[in-house]
């Protein structure tokens, strides 16, 4: 179950958010939402529990997103994007982002 709230997400040194967090976190920030336009990257990764789809968000930074919140994401994707309102989410030890509304039109 997605645990939302306020806790500290894990970010590398060059502003990617961090699925687990290792040898590679530079900085912990806090919980937020954040309206953007996110596009699969076509990447995926195995966690040590769990599956994540890596996202691009407009800026270039990465966020990740559980194979639950990236389902409920592709049927409202045009092109492989989606512009909306997110914020991140824990489960167990990983983290990702999720959709809280999409935004029709940026």
């Amino acid at each position: 179950m997605a645990k939302t709230g306020n806790y500290r997400i894990p970010f590398d040194v060059n502003g990617n958010q961090l699925d687990y967090p290792g040898w590679n976190t530079h900085e912990w920030r806090d919980n937020h939402e954040f309206v953007d336009t996110i596009t699969f990257a076509g990447v995926y990764g195995r966690g040590r529990s769990s599956v994540t789809f890596e996202l691009t968000r407009a800026g270039g930074s990465k966020v990740m997103a559980f194979v639950s919140d990236f389902t409920d994401m592709v049927p409202l994707m045009v092109g492989g994007s989606l512009y909306g309102r997110f914020t991140f989410v824990k489960k167990g030890q990983n983290y990702g982002v999720k959709l809280l509304e999409q935004i029709l039109a940026p």
